[in-house]
């Protein structure tokens, strides 16, 4: 909004340069005062000429400055009405210029019924309303990802039909289902992934759910999440790599144990303290309470039926061997990772890396429903209304006055699946890691951040959005002067200075802190190019998710050299 013009009557009426509807109380409190301006003005001694004069001003006012305003009231304050109420968590989007009240009406419809308790007061009126394409029905999404086929020996892997995925309102109807004999939850081809990830993926499910978790042969590793005060969110990620490598060489079972991040509120039940309030369960029920009773009975211990991290060197735990289970095939990696314009020749480390990248994907192979609906609560408030106003230019002009045709019901449920929900593509993450950091890696200025996003988009002149993840507030303040693109980033207090991120994480509290850190993570593995730091354990993991979600060959662009190249 432009500096308020002053005016010759005495008031300062806001001025919005680009024409935009203003506030709907600040049109009816300059209509006030300027009210009390013309009563004034009858009592002055200067007559009815002066008062006229004045309302002939004031009306020129009011038309010149408050134009739209003044022709969309009613739809204003349908839009008002209708408008989704944004999380505490999530920046909201700007609406487009050209009001159009269908857009809102579907938000509405999609809010209710994606976002609320999966019912909408629209939905009679709304016969035929489409789905929403940057949604998932959270409930479903991953129901058939854990189970046997007849046999038991190979995971039934199926993928639901769009209308069960994307429709929470019809879930009983029958459903047709395609099926494949590999992980769903890797996309892309072979070469678009790191070597053998398919085959290690459908290893390691069956690794962790055995025929029959109470067979004497079956063994169990339990353990904690790492909780240290030293330790972020990526380091207690890293970890658990590392005692998941010890579990796969050791032929266990890996059971997950406490996780101090989901210890809040939302996370309700079993999955209170626990991985499964953010991801799917990392091995069955089953085994899960098979475990849990060996871990009170001596004998059990003694006879190293189960272990826990405490029962090997401390080191393992971060240096231990990896898996050779798939032979080495982080040999015939190819680097394509960027410092300084230049692809790097050789990782120290490829074995970890491999390893900890395939640890990683299988652990977050899938969200729970919980953390679906917070990924669902972003995008809806960051892309909803671009899906909105998307949605409505494929439907009839008099929509929802006539229900929509189906002809294509059958393409939809059969061929047009969307595992992944949608997104404005190209859609480029940044993660900027500033901060505390300094202590260990050379801090980089946004600005170099974004230059390296510019040689991306020199390349792909139609990428324009941006995805920013940053626990710093003066990245956000600095992002608003890059007008070419539009960035998207989460709404929560920011840190200024070198405050630990332990400290900020704790000044946010558990549930905002862990929220914000999952959303952020998966979001930025699901965007098309990648720009971060390889010395923050962070992008080293956005960057692993990456190349085992089929965007290996994308690249990764980073300002600086982590500690093993």
């Amino acid at each position: 909004m432009g500096h308020p013009q002053p005016l010759d009557i005495g008031i300062e009426v806001p001025i919005d340069n680009n024409n935009a509807v203003l506030p709907r109380h600040d049109f009816t409190a300059v209509r006030m005062r300027l009210s009390n301006v013309i009563a004034m003005d009858l009592w002055t001694r200067k007559g009815i000429l002066n008062t006229f004069a004045s309302i002939t001003a004031i009306s020129l006012v009011l038309f010149f400055t408050f134009p739209r305003a003044m022709l969309t009231t009613d739809f204003k304050s349908l839009s008002s009405t209708t408008d989704p109420i944004v999380p505490a968590n999530c920046s909201k989007e700007t609406p487009s210029r050209d009001f159009d009240p269908r857009v809102e009406l579907l938000l509405k419809y999609w809010q209710e019924l994606y976002l609320g308790n999966g019912t909408s007061s629209s939905s009679s009126s709304i016969k035929s309303a489409p789905r929403a394409p940057h949604l998932q029905n959270c409930s479903q999404q991953t129901s058939a990802w854990d189970t046997v086929d007849a046999s038991g020996n190979r995971p039934n892997w199926i993928f639901p039909t769009a209308r069960e995925s994307h429709n929470p309102r019809a879930p009983n109807e029958d459903v047709v289902f395609r099926g494949g004999p590999q992980p769903p939850w890797i996309e892309g081809g072979d070469d678009d992934n790191l070597p053998m990830t398919r085959q290690a993926q459908t290893d390691l499910w069956l690794h962790q759910h055995p025929k029959d978790c109470t067979d004497k042969s079956t063994k169990f590793l339990v353990n904690d999440w790492v909780n240290s005060p030293k330790l972020g969110l990526g380091g207690q990620m890293v970890a658990m790599a590392g005692i998941f490598a010890i579990a796969v060489n050791e032929k266990r079972v890996l059971v997950t144990d406490t996780l101090n991040r989901a210890d809040h509120d939302e996370c309700k039940g079993s999955a209170r303290a626990h991985w499964s309030c953010y991801f799917v369960l990392e091995t069955s029920e089953e085994c899960r309470a098979q475990a849990k009773r060996l871990l009170s009975q001596k004998k059990a211990w003694k006879q190293k039926v189960v272990t826990n991290a405490n029962s090997y060197p401390k080191a393992y735990m971060w240096f231990g061997k990896v898996p050779e289970k798939w032979g080495r095939p982080w040999e015939t990696m190819q680097p394509l990772d960027v410092v300084g314009g230049e692809i790097l020749g050789g990782h120290k480390a490829t074995d970890r890396q491999w390893w900890r990248a395939q640890a990683l994907r299988y652990l977050m192979r899938a969200p729970s429903e919980y953390l679906c609906k917070q990924l669902n609560l972003a995008r809806h408030h960051r892309f909803g209304r671009q899906a909105a106003e998307l949605t409505i230019k494929t439907l009839p002009t008099n929509w929802p006055g006539s229900e929509q045709q189906h002809q294509q019901a059958s393409l939809r449920e059969k061929i047009w699946t969307t595992p992944k929900p949608w997104l404005p593509r190209p859609m480029l993450s940044v993660h900027v890691r500033q901060g505390d950091k300094a202590s260990e890696m050379k801090i980089f200025s946004f600005k170099s951040y974004m230059e390296l996003a510019q040689k991306i988009q020199t390349q792909f002149p139609q990428l324009q959005e941006i995805w920013l993840s940053t626990e710093m507030q003066n990245v956000i303040d600095e992002s608003k002067n890059y007008t070419n693109w539009k960035f998207h980033y989460t709404d929560i207090p920011r840190q200024n200075g070198t405050t630990s991120m332990g400290a900020y994480e704790r000044s946010l509290g558990v549930k905002a802190s862990s929220n914000n850190a999952f959303v952020n993570f998966v979001m930025a593995s699901e965007c098309d190019f990648f720009v971060g730091a390889l010395g923050s354990t962070w992008s080293f993991l956005i960057d692993a998710m990456r190349a085992t979600g089929g965007k290996l060959r994308a690249g990764f662009l980073s300002v600086n050299k982590d500690r093993y190249w």
